[in-house]
């Protein structure tokens, strides 16, 4: 892992997923509709595993710390994107804590485990 890839797919994961956000919660049936929740829980999962995996091989600690850097910048792109464009009860919904919890998981859950990473290098051996 190098600071380029934690500052650089943390930012771009960050703004991407704002922008989808504000397009999912300024749709009329968004207050309505439990599939359009899903469908955009699904596509955080998505987008952050999508990323995590750009990481290489890591441990859980560099993986608590992408969480932490990411998430940080996670919740400054829906403060200073996001919460304009539809309005700052974006930032109190609790649809968008689950999308939070979801994208925590998601890194720790799916990033590529040094250690397995290395138990496979000696069974090769």
């Amino acid at each position: 892992m190098t600071y380029a890839k934690l500052v650089g797919y943390g930012l771009l994961l960050a703004l991407g997923l704002a922008a989808l956000k504000a397009v999912f919660f300024s749709l009329a049936a968004w207050e309505t509709s439990f599939l359009f929740h899903c469908v955009l829980w699904a596509a955080v999962v998505g987008a952050t595993v999508a990323a995590v995996k750009q990481m290489e091989h890591i441990t859980v600690l560099e993986a608590l710390v992408v969480l932490v850097v990411w998430l940080v910048f996670h919740l400054l792109a829906d403060v200073v994107i996001a919460a304009p464009l539809v309005g700052f009860r974006i930032l109190v919904d609790p649809s968008m804590a689950v999308g939070y919890v979801l994208f925590a998981s998601s890194i720790i859950l799916f990033h590529s485990k040094r250690h397995v990473h290395r138990r496979k290098q000696l069974a090769a051996k």
